[in-house]
């Protein structure tokens, strides 16, 4: 009430300046984000123009993105925090399989594997039968789909799995883990790439 004054209001619009505010205003007992702009016609001096745009979406959009801005700066502090054991961890949606990647070390990096996409399962299988010891790649797509995965994490907390990679032409053994997160209501999954340090093999 205070801001949409009429003399505040034609002080705002004074020469070519607008006026504008956002508020809440209640449609059918729900609130909905409204923003009001004013302006002077050039035309017509004795008239003004106010217009009320729903703005229910951007709010909402900005809202989220601060969520995961929020969420990104608490993860990628904890990514660093565990970077030391960790070849790579990634932050995969379950819902969208989009992922993205907190770290990595340069030897990981240098497999040139994404660090962002739309289809982290997909994209996974694929590369590797480019960055696998060859031995290891039947039994690593047999286990490593979408639907077993989540599985293993629901049924037994986690799911993991130990196979070889190619650095610069050699076979070193790796462990991947996947966990869900704690927030029951949270889609992702955290997944991580560590040395293994192991002779053998081990399919879960």
């Amino acid at each position: 009430m205070a801001a949409f004054d009429e003399k505040n209001l034609l002080r705002s619009i004074r020469g070519n300046r607008k006026f504008s505010i956002n508020y809440q205003v209640l449609v059918n007992g729900t609130p909905m984000h409204v923003s009001v702009k004013a302006m002077r016609l050039s035309d017509d001096p004795d008239h003004i123009l106010i217009a009320m745009t729903n703005i229910d979406a951007q709010v909402e959009r900005e809202k989220a993105y601060q969520e995961a801005l929020e969420k990104s700066v608490t993860y990628a502090s904890l990514a660093q925090a565990l970077a030391a054991d960790y070849f790579s961890i990634y932050y995969v949606d379950t819902k969208t399989d989009r992922f993205s990647e907190f770290t990595a070390h340069d030897a990981y990096k240098d497999l040139g594997i994404e660090k962002e996409g739309e289809d982290f399962f997909t994209l996974s299988r694929q590369n590797i039968q480019r960055v696998m010891y060859r031995e290891d790649q039947r039994n690593f797509l047999d286990v490593f789909t979408k639907e077993n995965v989540l599985r293993k994490i629901r049924d037994n907390g986690a799911f993991t799995v130990t196979y070889r990679l190619m650095f610069n032409g050699v076979p070193s053994s790796v462990s991947l883990k996947a966990i869900r997160m704690t927030d029951p209501a949270d889609p992702h999954i955290v997944i991580g790439v560590s040395n293994a340090n192991v002779s053998g093999q081990k399919y879960t």
